[in-house]
């Protein structure tokens, strides 16, 4: 601010800025100091930018590589870089300093947005309490958005489900003997052709074997036919609705006996594993199976959704075979009077399959079904 001088005072009238009485700035000569309140001095011709004042704006440099860039004033715009190297600082209250064109960006105010890079230098730092310095041109560019994923070759993926980089960057799901691609949690978890199993599920980094087994698939009914279902070919066409509306595919029997019929009787005994819908073991083969043990409950259904703890028409033993009940007349009464054998879902001892009797008008109870 200019001071007022009383009229009569021998003091002269004094323009801001350097004392005209001085003597002249040489060419190459340092840039005068700046007045403490007026603004900065402007630099000479020579190298070094004038300072700027202490409630101004900064001084500006130039020369023939471009001089230093001025400080900002404490309450004032920063300095601007000159045209050659360093970009100016910028103020501690104000916007940051603009890094000179071929070098680095100015570094940002402490409460202001932060300095731009310079065309082919690195982007300028972000103030602290701003947003982040852009980057130049040819240069990095300032920090982005980021990606919320993984990058791979570029692109921001999501590893936990990506077909194309299930659980890593280029880790395909294999499509060998699978019939719908799935990524699930980084495991490709792929439903497969019938006839075949996903068993092995590798993880990340090894590749991805599709559904590399041949088994056999087992499943529990989501509906409840009352016992009068009419005998073992009842149960089993009961079994091939339940598979063909999903649809699963394949040639589904159910584990049911009557007096002239069993599963050890009627299935086709498979060699392979015996396995749920998602990939679950039941049995190494047939002959675990008919052991008293499975490796897990069948629990299950045709949409592979959780049946817990229900009972299932069987009237058959853990080695397959009848009970010797009266298979509720055949399965073809639903009487109060007489009972069956049934199993309980989810039991991987002698339960599954025969836990205890159950009269025949029972209702809601389920039917296990074998592909064969």
């Amino acid at each position: 601010m200019l001071g007022v001088v009383a009229i009569g005072s021998a003091a002269a009238f004094r323009c801001p800025g350097p004392d005209p009485q001085a003597g002249p700035i040489g060419p190459g000569g340092a840039g005068g100091a700046g007045a403490s309140t007026a603004s900065g001095g402007s630099a000479g011709h020579g190298a070094t930018g004038g300072t700027g004042g202490s409630t101004s704006s900064g001084g500006s440099g130039s020369g023939l590589t471009g001089g230093t860039g001025g400080f900002g004033g404490s309450i004032s715009s920063g300095g601007f870089g000159g045209a050659g190297l360093t970009g100016g600082t910028g103020g501690s209250i104000s916007s940051g300093g603009f890094g000179g064109l071929p070098g680095l960006g100015g570094a940002g105010g402490s409460i202001s947005s932060g300095g731009f890079g310079g065309l082919p230098g690195l982007g300028g730092a972000g103030g602290s309490i701003s947003s982040g310095g852009s980057g130049g041109l040819p240069g990095l560019g300032g920090a982005g958005g980021g990606c919320a994923g993984t990058l791979c070759g570029g692109t921001c993926v999501d590893v936990a489900t990506d077909l194309e980089h299930c659980g890593g960057c280029f880790r395909p799901c294999s499509p060998f003997q699978t019939d719908v691609l799935q990524c699930s949690g980084g495991l490709c978890d792929s439903t497969c052709t019938p006839g075949f199993a996903n068993l092995s599920l590798p993880a990340a980094p090894q590749p991805d074997d599709g559904c590399e087994a041949v088994a056999k698939r087992v499943f529990v009914t989501s509906t409840s036919p009352l016992a009068s279902f009419n005998g073992t070919s009842g149960a089993d066409a009961f079994c091939q609705s339940a598979a063909n509306q999903v649809p699963l595919g394949g040639t589904w029997r159910a584990w049911v006996s009557d007096s002239g019929s069993s599963p050890a009787s009627r299935f086709v005994p498979s060699p392979s594993p015996y396995v749920l819908l998602d990939g679950t073991p039941v049995a190494s083969n047939w002959l675990a199976l008919l052991g008293g043990t499975l490796q897990n409950g069948i629990d299950l259904d045709e949409h592979a959704l959780l049946v817990s703890n229900v009972e299932v028409w069987t009237g058959t033993t853990v080695n397959g075979d009848g009970d010797g009940s009266s298979y509720c007349v055949d399965w073809t009464s639903t009487s109060a009077a007489i009972t069956t054998v049934v199993g309980l879902t989810g039991r991987s001892d002698f339960g599954w399959s025969e836990v205890y009797p159950q009269w025949c008008d029972r209702t809601g109870l389920r039917l296990y079904c074998f592909e064969q």
